[in-house]
């Protein structure tokens, strides 16, 4: 979501951000920049897109976009299955 990745990357600039999604909704060049990878896909693909990420992540937050993808469920646990050992939490916002 636009701003996100400005977001967090004003807390800590040292933060590797990541973001999924099923269009281009109103990233700017700015917002872009600041992803370390930014993945469009089609929302069949949602869960093997996010598991096809090799990184493991201390921190998942999903905003308005599992509601968009064709299989909820397998996406909230390819989610899960990114998360690193003893990282934080998956948090949804449908």
């Amino acid at each position: 979501d636009l701003g996100s990745s400005l977001f967090f990357k004003s807390i800590n600039t040292g933060f590797d951000v990541y973001g999924i999604d099923i269009t281009d909704f109103n990233q700017t060049a700015e917002s872009l920049a600041a992803y370390k990878q930014y993945i469009i896909c089609e929302p069949e693909f949602f869960d093997e897109s996010i598991l096809g990420i090799e990184q493991k992540f201390d921190l998942i937050i999903s905003n308005h976009n599992i509601e968009h993808c064709c299989r909820p469920v397998e996406t909230f646990f390819a989610m899960v299955d990114r998360l690193a050992s003893g990282g934080g939490n998956v948090y949804c916002d449908p």
